[in-house]
């Protein structure tokens, strides 16, 4: 379709009138209590420095994208002739767009305030904090929290950290994982990984302007407003803004089935106080973890007053510890593998490769951890291949990574079936700070107990 203009299956609201008809559809949409119907939100924001901002005063919502599931028809909003039209067309209006930046913006925003505050819709989001917070700005208080998908997928896959060596959990990465999105149908998942695959450069990148007015290399995005107004990219960024509501109604639909074929396991020492588990890690979502992230955004509205400089302080003792420590573990790691001395210490996949070389996956069928594995990390010792010593050093160089020659037991596994190594796992492996000492000490106090007495 021309780039210029949205899809056909997205309804664009911008004026009062049709904001009003689709804000009282949106509120009949509700389910019931056990089978609630999810609408799945997201907003695009100007104004805000995501990297040196907090959303908690910072930011305009210029945009509010909302899907409730692909058989929710908007078209009977639209006045009889339009939607005799879109009908003979053969399209049917599942995605809302609200357009809150123009000339109405503000105005049209405030008439979904009240769809928003609503407790008895359930309303699912990526991200919550951030969008609660952006429309907290614009005097909306969003009530009826159904889920929030980073949460719910790290509930289920707690190893997915991007620093450790994982996926990571935006959205993008979440819903191009075709093990996340199996509960999907095989159509609507390609459909939904070939939008997450073309990142915001790709589509709406351009070259910077030197100072002499040409163009550069480095590639820049325009301003969110822009990309909205600009005729040239408007339809794309439509497209682009619902495709994430709608990516993100699919991903809770797989996540939660995820999560009920999870059993959930308590710690023992709960069930010993008489603490009754739910069944399932989607029961214990409901149940606990639902709440608890909306609490979350409770306080960090709320905030909290901190001493600055005593802060700063402590941040530059805790990364000098952190140093140290890591360089004890790769002394330690070394003796016994050469090449820790160049692994990436955050990494779970080094780290797994190191304490689990051979482990098999807990699940049939699948690869387990080799013996040793060859990893690529930056190359800061300026090494160079064998019979290549004559060309530069490359950015990075290889490493074999192999076993410290013990068979650990793993603890625990990820949903993958490999062994887990988050940190609560190597805080058991590594074991009691103090016991070791404690022995050696009680081991000298007997020796020397015994050399008295022979004495």
């Amino acid at each position: 379709h021309n780039e210029a203009k949205p899809p056909p299956d997205i309804l664009v609201v911008r004026e009062l009138e049709l904001a009003q008809r689709v804000a009282t559809k949106l509120r009949t949409i509700r389910g019931t209590d056990t089978f609630p119907m999810y609408h799945a939100l997201d907003t695009e924001v100007s104004h805000i420095n995501v990297k040196t901002q907090t959303p908690v005063g910072h930011g305009r919502v210029i945009c509010l994208s909302i899907f409730c599931g692909p058989d929710v028809n908007f078209a009977d909003c639209l006045p009889l002739e339009d939607k005799e039209r879109v009908e003979r067309a053969g399209y049917k209006l599942s995605k809302v767009w609200v357009d809150t930046y123009g000339d109405q913006g503000m105005a049209v925003l405030q008439v979904f305030k009240d769809y928003l505050e609503d407790e008895g819709i359930k309303k699912v989001w990526h991200n919550y904090s951030f969008d609660r917070h952006v429309l907290g700005n614009h005097d909306i208080d969003c009530k009826g929290f159904g889920g929030d998908t980073m949460h719910m997928a790290r509930l289920w896959d707690s190893s997915r950290q991007a620093k450790g060596g994982g996926k990571g959990y935006s959205l993008a990465a979440l819903t191009n994982d075709k093990n996340v999105m199996s509960g999907c149908p095989d159509e609507t998942r390609k459909e939904i990984a070939k939008h997450a695959k073309t990142s915001m450069k790709v589509l709406f990148g351009r070259p910077n302007i030197k100072k002499d007015g040409m163009p550069g290399k480095l590639t820049v995005i325009p301003p969110m407003e822009v990309l909205q107004t600009e005729d040239t990219t408007r339809g794309k960024f439509i497209s682009y803004s619902c495709r994430d509501a709608e990516a993100t109604w699919y991903l809770r639909e797989s996540l939660e089935q995820k999560l009920r074929a999870e059993q959930c396991k308590p710690c023992t020492l709960l069930v010993g106080k008489g603490f009754e588990p739910p069944a399932t890690l989607w029961g214990f979502y409901q149940s606990y973890w639902r709440d608890f992230g909306e609490m979350l955004t409770e306080m960090e509205k709320e905030g909290m007053w901190v001493n600055k400089e005593k802060l700063q302080e402590g941040q530059k003792r805790a990364e000098a510890d952190q140093k140290a420590a890591e360089e004890y573990f790769r002394t330690w790691a070394t003796a016994l593998c050469p090449d820790a001395a160049f692994m990436n210490v955050s990494s779970g996949a080094q780290i797994r490769q190191l304490l689990f070389a051979g482990a098999p996956n807990k699940n049939d069928g699948k690869d387990g951890v080799p013996e040793e594995r060859v990893f690529q990390v930056p190359n800061t010792d300026g090494y160079k291949e064998p019979g290549k010593e004559d060309k530069a050093a490359r950015v990075k160089r290889p490493i074999v990574l192999k076993g410290v020659g013990v068979a650990l037991k793993p603890e625990l596994y990820t949903a993958s079936g490999l062994p887990a190594v988050g940190t609560p796992v190597l805080r058991v492996l590594s074991g009691k700070p103090g016991v070791a000492k404690e022995l050696l000490q009680e081991l000298d106090d007997i020796a020397g107990s015994w050399m008295s007495e022979e004495a």
